[in-house]
């Protein structure tokens, strides 16, 4: 197999786990993979990527609490659908910190 067949077939892998991500409502997950195809090393270590995660994912937080605070000050009603789709990335980003307290308090 040569190394574009390999690229091609770790690709499809890759949309794969992010559509798995994407119907479980782990978006942010599924965007870490698609910055990650786009922009990381592809010879990064572990170390590396966990710190990428990290970052990426405080990213997002951080972002999400802000849309989230100016939408609160809206006057436009939101659809369920846009709701749930908030409800679902706040849900993962929750998840995310109480994953990480324990080891960035240890720091």
């Amino acid at each position: 197999m040569t190394v574009s067949e390999r690229r091609r077939k770790n690709n499809e892998q890759l949309r794969k786990l992010i559509a798995t991500y994407e119907d479980e409502g782990l978006y942010v997950e599924a965007g870490f993979i698609q910055f990650c195809m786009r922009f990381a090393p592809k010879d990064m270590g572990d170390a590396q990527f966990e710190d990428l995660r990290t970052t990426f994912f405080g990213g997002a937080t951080f972002i999400f609490g802000s849309i989230t605070e100016n939408a609160a000050r809206s006057r436009g009603r939101p659809t369920q659908e846009q709701l749930d789709y908030m409800s679902d990335i706040s849900d993962e980003l929750k998840g995310y910190v109480n994953e990480m307290l324990p080891t960035v308090g240890n720091a």
